[in-house]
Parts: C-alpha cells; sequence; structure tokens
C-alpha cells in the first residue's frame, strides 16, 4: 500500500514496476555532481521514455487513494490541496507534476528556469511567445513586447522543451489536465509579467522562490499598483497568491497589501487568515477583523 511520508515509487524495492523513472532521476542526479548545469534538452528523450511509461499516472494514482484514506500526516513534498507535488528533486533538477485548470487570467509569465513539460490528460493549447533578440533579460523594461508566437498543441503524452531566455508561453487550458515538468535549478534573472492583450510588460519578480525576496515583492507590488496608471489586477493576482506562500511573514506582509491596494478583493483572504497556521497571523488577522466590523 502506499505511503505518503515517502516517496515509494524512488524506493529501489519498486523498481520493477517504477523502473523508468528511477533511471531517469539517478541519472540527473548523477550528473549534479558535475560543475555544469547541463541542459533539459539532454534529457528529452528519457522524459518522453517515462511519459510513455505510464508510471507516473501509476505512482499519481496510489498517491491519491492514499490521501483519500486521510493519512495522518502531510507531506512537505505536496501542496495542500494535492494539486502540486514534487515527484522527486535534488540539488540541481526538479520533477514535478501539477493540475493545470481553465483560467480567465488577465496576465501571464516569462519561465523562471528551462524545462520540459509534458501532458497526461487532455490536450493543452499554448503559444510560445518570443522576447525580442535584443532584449537583456536581466533588465526589466517596462511596456517591452514580446513576439508574437505560434498557436501550439501538446495532446497526450506529448512533451515540449521551453527556454527561459527566449520563450514566454501563454496556456489556453480548456479543462483541466495534469501536466509534469523537469527543470533543472539555473534560475533566470527575473520572472517578467505580461499582459494577455498586447503582449507587453507590466512589472517583473524574482524568479527564486526566496522569502526574503518574496516579503520584497509583496511590499514593492503595493507601491506600483498605487502609482496612476499603473495596472492594478496583475498586482492583485500575484498578491492573492503570496497570502498562501509557505512562510508566515510572506503572507502577512501579502495580505497587507491587498488590504491596501483593494479592501473588497482582501476581506475573503482576511477573513481566512483567521485560521492560519501561524498564531502570529492568525491572532493579527482576527483583530484586525474584529476592528473593521467584518465577518
Amino acid at each position: 500500500m502506499a505511503t505518503l511520508d515517502e516517496r515509494f515509487y524512488l524506493d529501489p524495492k519498486n523498481s520493477g514496476r517504477f523502473g523508468t523513472l528511477q533511471s531517469l532521476v539517478t541519472s540527473i542526479g548523477r550528473s549534479s555532481d558535475s560543475t555544469e548545469p547541463g541542459n533539459v534538452s539532454d534529457w528529452h528523450s528519457a522524459f518522453c521514455a517515462l511519459l510513455r511509461s505510464r508510471e507516473l499516472e501509476v505512482a499519481i494514482a496510489e498517491i491519491l487513494v492514499a490521501l483519500s484514506r486521510e493519512c495522518p500526516f502531510e507531506p512537505n513534498w505536496m501542496s495542500a490541496l494535492a494539486e502540486e507535488w514534487f515527484i522527486a528533486d535534488g540539488p540541481r533538477f526538479s520533477l514535478r507534476a501539477f493540475v493545470a485548470k481553465p483560467a480567465n487570467d488577465t496576465v501571464f509569465t516569462s519561465l523562471p528556469y528551462d524545462c520540459l513539460v509534458g501532458n497526461l490528460g487532455p490536450a493543452v493549447h499554448f503559444t510560445r511567445h518570443k522576447f525580442p533578440p535584443d532584449c537583456n533579460r536581466e533588465v526589466f523594461e517596462r511596456g517591452l513586447r514580446l513576439q508574437r508566437g505560434v498557436f501550439e498543441e501538446l495532446t497526450p503524452l506529448q512533451s515540449v522543451v521551453f527556454s527561459s531566455a527566449t520563450d514566454a508561453p501563454e496556456y489556453l487550458v480548456t479543462e483541466a489536465t495534469l501536466l509534469v515538468e523537469l527543470s533543472l535549478k539555473a534560475w533566470a534573472p527575473l520572472v517578467w509579467v505580461f499582459d494577455t492583450t498586447e503582449k507587453s510588460a507590466l512589472m517583473c519578480t524574482s524568479s527564486y522562490e526566496a522569502p526574503v525576496r518574496n516579503h520584497a515583492v509583496a511590499e514593492s507590488l503595493q507601491h506600483l499598483a498605487s502609482k496612476r496608471g499603473a495596472p492594478m489586477e496583475p498586482s492583485l493576482d500575484i498578491l492573492k497568491r503570496l497570502t498562501f506562500n509557505k512562510h508566515h511573514h510572506v503572507r502577512w506582509r501579502a495580505l497587507q497589501s491587498l488590504c491596501a491596494l483593494d479592501f473588497e478583493v482582501a476581506k475573503p483572504y482576511l477573513l481566512r487568515a483567521r485560521d492560519d497556521p501561524h498564531p502570529l497571523v492568525s491572532d493579527a488577522a482576527r483583530k484586525a477583523a474584529q476592528r473593521l466590523a467584518i465577518t
């Protein structure tokens, strides 16, 4: 029976059922001993073999069955909603699965790293927009427009290679699907945020999910969005995501900025924070809700 306190599919005792997955993870892990970061394209054929083997689907099915049994622990490699989990990760690579859902997003972002993306569900469509050839990715340029790309389809068990230096994929998801991503931990300097209409740069954030940087992002977005003429919606979207950050001080700072920018939008997030697992956040949220007389 699958248990969630360990990645059972990486156990050598299960090599007969998950040999393709274990072989890929072992190979990438060995390459991490090299001084060179490598290239995700080097693993494309092995990644495709993993998708075709259906081993990931078996592992994921067993994980979900174990979750349905109300296991008394929550693994740190799985999100609270079981919609994202890290299948395997090491010092220089990460292999994760996540649920992609339909959304009416007003913005999309560039990539924080080079990656391979595989599809285990219904077809997904995307447009691979490109940064202009003369663009310096390390220096943000507000209003910079991407070169519009060609509409492409990612069919079941198909995979695609994305480069953070050149690509900014904009996804169109019409029904929920399960995607798998293999990435090397060589971070792009910045993640650029673009509007979906003009494909122009609105702002940028840190590409590395460090708590100090996320705290700074939450604080900076409040000042950026409060400027006359600056678009509000992208800032609100990022702040709403940061209220779910795993670090309590990032969650609280994002909530403060959200309240300052649009209190009506912030209300449900403030009410939810009354049950935050960290006592400092939950206590502060309860006091704020009482003072503001919101329920």
